[in-house]
C-alpha cells in the first residue's frame, strides 16, 4: 500500500497544479486469489477497495480456479487491471505480466504506470532501463564503465546486473 499512497499523492499534487478543486477519491481495484487480503482492506478507511470478492474464494480453491468460468475470470481480472491507471503486483505472478502487457497495447509505454514487488530479484532477463555511468568502473571481468557513458543491461535472478555498453 505504501506504493499505492505514493501514487496518490504524486496524482492529487499533479491535479493541483492542473487547477483542479476536486478532492480526488482514492480507490483500489484489488485483484487477489487470497480472500483474507479483503480483511486487510479494513485498514485503510481512506481508500474505497474495489474488486471481486467471490472471485477470490473460487481462485483460492484449485477446483473452482481451474474450470472454463475460472479461466473467463481470470481474463476479466487481467483486463481489468490493464485499464487502471497504475498497477502494484508481481512480475512473477502471470496476471501481473499479462496486465502489464495489455496496458502497453493502451499506451505508448506503460512502464511508469506499473510497480513490481519482486523487481529486484528478478525477473531474470527483464530488461533495465538505459542508465549514464556516475562512478567509473574497472575491475577485470566485469563490464568497464567509464563516467558518462550509457549502459543497459538485464537484472539477474541475484539483483546483480548483466550490462552491455551502449556506447560502443
Amino acid at each position: 500500500m505504501k506504493h499505492v499512497e505514493k501514487w496518490y499523492r504524486k496524482y492529487e499534487m499533479r491535479q493541483v497544479l492542473e487547477g483542479s478543486q476536486n478532492k480526488v477519491k482514492r480507490r483500489v481495484y484489488l485483484a487477489t486469489d487470497d480472500p483474507g487480503i479483503w480483511d486487510e482492506t479494513l485498514n485503510y478507511e481512506e481508500y474505497e477497495f474495489i474488486g471481486q470478492r467471490k472471485f477470490a474464494k473460487r481462485a483460492s480453491n484449485e477446483r473452482t480456479r481451474e474450470t472454463s468460468f475460472g479461466l473467463f475470470e481470470i481474463a476479466n481480472e487481467i483486463n481489468i487491471l490493464s485499464m487502471c491507471n497504475f498497477i502494484v503486483c508481481t512480475f512473477s505472478s502471470e496476471v501481473g505480466t499479462l496486465a502489464y502487457e495489455y496496458m502497453q497495447t493502451l499506451h505508448l509505454n506503460a512502464a511508469d504506470k506499473v510497480l513490481s514487488l519482486d523487481a529486484e530479484y528478478g525477473p531474470t532477463g527483464a530488461p533495465v532501463d538505459l542508465h549514464r555511468v556516475i562512478y567509473s568502473h574497472n575491475v577485470e571481468g566485469e563490464l568497464p564503465l567509464q563516467h558518462g557513458m550509457l549502459a543497459t543491461g538485464y537484472q539477474q535472478w541475484n539483483g546483480y546486473f548483466y550490462g552491455t555498453n551502449k556506447d560502443l
